[in-house]
């Protein structure tokens, strides 16, 4: 039986199959200018339409931010006004009873020591009854109480006018004072004692009220430039009545504006800002005075920004965190600083608003074209995405019938047949290595070589893959750079179930490409059978021949000779016949 020849490889880039011409599809579709065109003008658009609103808005703010410091600078300046015109009045009562020339000559009696006690009493009594007057004519009085006691319980004096000796000690006043002997007071006459007048800034008193204090030195009579005071004139009164009042703008124009009076808290080492006055908000009892500390943040809080910066102006968050606008201005004479603040909300909240409008109105509009140009395009698109869907669904119908084909053509084949990639996976294998392996085609890909045909074949034939491959691609993965495609061949003999077997493969490269690496394709063929068949034939021909020339030589010895050459020649003859080697 003659050994069936197989054909040459070939390279598979080389090869010519007449199958169904499949199209290719375009890699890269061509720029269209005119689409890039419409969009960079509709980009162009939406941009110069943008930037036009946002600067006719911001011109708008910059305007309204012009004439509200302006209005600020105003209301403020005139608020100042009528709280320092206010604190002058005080002093002013206090610099009248200082200057009266009678009152410094019973002074001078009560500060003598050597005055008789009748003297001094009677200089007590007409002292004090000028102090009530005065007092009464000017608020220096105890105001009455808000809730009435029907108990018997006798009420110390809040507010009143006293004259002090040198040593800041009460001689006489218009009615019992406990504050006048607090050490409060002490420290504020003891830092005002040498001054033309003095302040005590203001705190909450025994009845939670806001009170303050005032201090005037009283000189001699025939005082001289240097002199020294003989006593002081102190007044002590609530403030909230007379004072807060001046801090509302008659006329206000903007609904959200609120003044109010603040300084830094005495002893936080300016880290807290004290607020002085009431607040409106939040609604509907608002902020009493003395509440609502909070820290001194000039770059975040509204009054802290306004006692840092007294005339400046800028937007910051007020008390109960609203942004707001904010200006301030200090009140002479005093830690003060008056604020006023009014919400963005309502200054160039409203120029935003419209401009919020605006951006959004050409923001509908610019979007219905947008959405105009988008159904049309996607209505062409659909039609040329139909056109290439059914183009690609033919396309794919005939590389299906295509696959089947060769899909047939393999399976038919008495061959194994299969592609391995490097790492010796099956990528395909047809029917006749599936059947020999005792599953189906689909089972084999994905699975290695030794599960397959197990690891005796696999390894000696994955050495012959690795070198196939390795002529191909020298430096894979890192060089995708082509070497030489050479295919090879191979005999080889296993024991299998005790038994051998032998097999003879071709090994044929196959290059990468986008979605496989470099593999070979493995084309095996069982040539046990035809093996087994030709050593039989050949041991039964040896056999048949040295029986012939035993026959015939134990005939004729001289005919020997004669015989072996036409017994050679027979047996060379019979050789060529059955393509086997002479020997």
């Amino acid at each position: 039986m003659a050994e069936t020849s197989t054909p040459a490889p070939q390279d598979p880039s080389k090869l010519k199959i007449s199958g169904p011409k499949v199209p290719d599809a375009p890699v890269k579709r061509p720029i269209k200018w005119t689409t890039v065109l419409a969009g960079l003008f509709l980009l162009g658009f939406t941009l110069a339409g943008g930037l036009f609103i946002w600067s006719e808005a911001q011109k708008g703010i910059k305007d309204e931010t012009a004439d509200l410091q302006v209005e600020m600078s105003m209301i403020l300046e005139s608020r100042a006004f009528e709280i320092e015109a206010w604190l002058d009045q005080q002093f002013g009562v206090l610099q009248e009873i200082a200057s009266n020339e009678s009152q410094k000559i019973y002074i001078d009696t009560l500060l003598k020591a050597e005055a008789s006690a009748p003297d001094k009493e009677g200089s007590e009594n007409f002292l004090r009854n000028y102090l009530k007057r005065v007092a009464e004519d000017n608020d220096f009085v105890t105001p009455p109480r808000k809730l009435e006691i029907s108990a018997n319980v006798v009420r110390d004096g809040i507010a009143g006018l006293a004259i002090l000796n040198p040593a800041g000690e009460v001689m006489v006043a218009s009615e019992f004072v406990p504050a006048f002997r607090e050490d409060a007071f002490q420290d504020a006459f003891e830092k005002n004692r040498a001054r033309s007048r003095g302040l005590w800034d203001m705190y909450l008193d025994r009845e939670s009220e806001p009170s303050m204090g005032f201090i005037v030195p009283i000189y001699p009579v025939d005082a001289k430039d240097g002199a020294k005071p003989i006593a002081y004139v102190a007044g002590n009164k609530q403030v909230a009545k007379e004072l807060y009042p001046l801090l509302q703008q008659p006329g206000e124009p903007d609904k959200s504006a609120e003044i109010y009076l603040a300084r830094v808290k005495p002893g936080s080492g300016d880290a807290t800002v004290q607020y002085l006055s009431p607040r409106v908000l939040p609604k509907p009892n608002g902020l009493k005075a003395f509440s609502g500390d909070e820290p001194n943040d000039p770059e975040k809080r509204a009054t802290a920004f306004a006692i840092a910066k007294p005339g400046g102006f800028a937007t910051r968050l007020d008390y109960v965190n609203v942004p707001a606008v904010v200006g301030g201005t200090t009140i002479l004479g005093t830690p003060w600083t008056l604020v006023r603040t009014v919400h963005v909300a309502e200054t160039t909240g409203p120029i935003q608003q419209e401009a919020r409008k605006d951006l959004i109105s050409f923001g509908l509009l610019l979007g219905i074209a947008v959405v105009s140009m988008l159904v049309a395009w996607k209505h062409g698109a659909e039609i040329r995405a139909s056109a290439e869907a059914q183009r690609l669904k033919i396309a794919a119908e005939r590389f299906t019938g295509f696959s089947k084909f060769l899909r047939v053509i393999t399976d038919n084949q008495p061959t194994a047949i299969a592609a391995v990639d490097g790492g010796g996976k099956y990528s395909f294998a047809n029917r006749t290595l599936a059947e020999a392996a005792g599953i189906t085609p689909e089972e084999v890909a994905g699975k290695t070589m030794p599960a397959v045909i197990g690891p005796v074949r696999a390894a000696a034939y994955q050495k012959i893959n690795k070198q196939v491959i390795d002529d191909l691609y020298p430096g894979w993965p890192a060089d995708r750079t082509e070497g030489k495609w050479q295919p090879q061949k191979g005999r080889f003999e296993f024991e299998e179930a005790g038994k051998k077997k032998y097999t003879k493969t071709d090994h044929i490269p196959l290059r990468a490409d986008r979605d496989h690496p470099p593999g070979v394709l493995l084309i095996e063929q069982d040539i046990t059978e035809f093996i087994v068949e030709r050593e039989k034939r050949e041991k039964m021909f040896r056999g048949l021949i040295e029986a012939f020339v035993g026959e015939v030589d134990s005939r004729q010895a001289q005919a020997a000779r004669t015989n072996a050459r036409l017994i050679g020649r027979i047996a060379r003859g019979a050789a060529e016949e059955m393509g086997l080697t002479p020997i």
